[in-house]
């Protein structure tokens, strides 16, 4: 079995420092095998300096498939 590593980015709006509701996350990272609970959670903690500011958030996701 060949396994291919595969570069994704996910582009998203987000309220800094709060946790984003996982039913608008889980589209575009449910596919990927990621839960939308724990992506939510680290954008919430990289988001923190801009609490209350509505800020995008850019993920690169690296995997192999």
């Amino acid at each position: 079995m060949l396994l291919t590593l595969s570069s994704i980015s996910v582009k998203l709006r987000a309220v800094g420092g709060e946790v984003g509701a996982t039913s608008s996350l889980a589209p575009k990272v449910g596919p990927l095998g990621l839960s939308p609970k724990k992506v939510g959670e680290d954008i919430c903690k990289a988001t923190t300096a801009w609490k209350g500011l509505k800020v995008r958030a850019l993920s690169y996701i690296s995997r192999y498939f």
